[in-house]
């Protein structure tokens, strides 16, 4: 939720979740906090005897105030805010980095995450310095409250410096035809058009 909230795009408040949901929870562990998660229960009839049920589940630790003082000090502070702000504008320098090589994205994302589409020189180029979530046709690349910038400026020059991905004139033909047959069809395959054509970069 931190990043989702510190995104440029976001348009959402704690307050609006509280006033829109019966449960939700604010990340701690990878917002910079000691660990834990905080669970807040607006709904009224869901908050009956659930501290019981904690207990009985072994969340006794949550009982005390030590995990609670960390989300309060965190919060009273604005770090918490400020920290996943700073995190989602070094992703949009990676992003940016990504766009300006031709890099295409398997989703468009302006959090601490980005899912482009590399090819294999260039996976294996960046996966020589920098750890990344290899999921076979994306790559997740993320930022967090403890990223820096001089460790963004380092991967941002080694994406620069990528071998360019060209796709050859002939695949090219081929994904038009494949996309003007398929929207003929139905939504549905357009839409699996729409998808290859990210690998093949030819817009629609």
């Amino acid at each position: 939720m931190g990043y989702g909230l510190g995104s440029e795009k976001n348009d959402l408040t704690l307050k609006d979740f509280a006033e829109l949901t019966d449960v939700f929870y604010i990340g701690g562990t990878k917002c910079g906090a000691l660990f834990g998660e905080a669970l807040i229960i607006t709904a009224q009839d869901l908050k009956y005897r659930f501290k019981a049920y904690m207990k009985q589940n072994g969340a006794v630790l949550a009982k005390g105030w030590l995990m609670g003082l960390q989300f309060a000090t965190m919060l009273e502070s604005g770090e918490y805010f400020e920290a996943a702000k700073r995190a989602d504008a070094l992703a949009m320098q990676i992003k940016k980095a990504f766009e300006d090589k031709g890099v295409p994205f398997a989703v468009e994302s302006f959090t601490n995450q980005q899912f482009v589409i590399l090819t294999e020189q260039q996976k294996q180029e960046l996966a020589q310095k920098y750890y990344f979530e290899d999921e076979g046709d994306t790559q997740r690349f993320c930022t967090s409250w403890a990223t820096t910038e001089d460790e963004v400026d380092m991967l941002v020059t080694d994406i620069e410096k990528l071998v360019k991905h060209v796709v050859p004139d002939t695949i090219k033909i081929i994904c038009r035809r494949f996309m003007i047959f398929t929207g003929m069809k139905n939504r549905g395959a357009y839409q699996d058009a729409s998808r290859l054509s990210f690998y093949c970069k030819v817009p629609l």
